[in-house]
């Protein structure tokens, strides 16, 4: 009896490794990786920056639950409670029809502004793309503020129900 579950057709086909959006087979055949399932970040496969922040958190430089609200994401102020790049943010979606959502902040710019590489659902379809999640100097500017408009139904919404925040004990350079 199989340890897998039969859900999908097994192929024989098998990869070593990925870099990127790009996944190599055992025979050094290069694919482009256009399933990338659930558990693929939007990073990609090995993004070093990922991978840095992840070797840190196994090897206890994560400071754990650092910060916990539930209160809907447009409800912080930014100014006083900056993200980092390297956070991690499990989004709860707080009210049936939305979703929840984890993400990394890819960056910060020189004007405080949040970016992290996502997944979004536009008027054209899925796309992943950086987006910046807010503007501390323009409070209801950025993804957050996407995310918890209901007049965004058909795009998707998270963040009703607030957020987790892990964040590395060493800041990502």
């Amino acid at each position: 009896m199989s340890a897998l579950y039969g859900t999908y057709a097994r192929s024989n086909l098998a990869f070593e490794r990925g870099e990127g959006v790009r996944l190599y087979a055992q025979d050094g055949t290069e694919y482009l990786d256009f399933h990338a399932g659930v558990a693929v970040n939007a990073l990609g496969h090995g993004d070093p920056h990922m991978v840095a922040a992840l070797k840190a958190a196994a090897e206890g430089d994560m400071a754990g639950v650092l910060g916990y609200s539930d209160e809907p994401l447009v409800s912080m102020d930014y100014k006083e409670d900056p993200l980092y790049a390297g956070d991690f943010l499990y989004l709860f979606a707080g009210d049936s029809g939305s979703f929840e959502h984890m993400l990394v902040v890819s960056r910060v710019d020189e004007d405080g502004r949040a970016y992290a590489v996502t997944n979004l659902k536009t008027p054209e379809g899925m796309v992943i793309s950086e987006a910046m999640l807010y503007d501390p100097n323009k409070p209801g500017i950025g993804q957050f503020y996407e995310w918890t408009n209901r007049a965004n139904d058909a795009l998707g919404r998270t963040g009703y129900g607030g957020y987790w925040l892990w964040r590395l004990k060493t800041p990502l350079p």
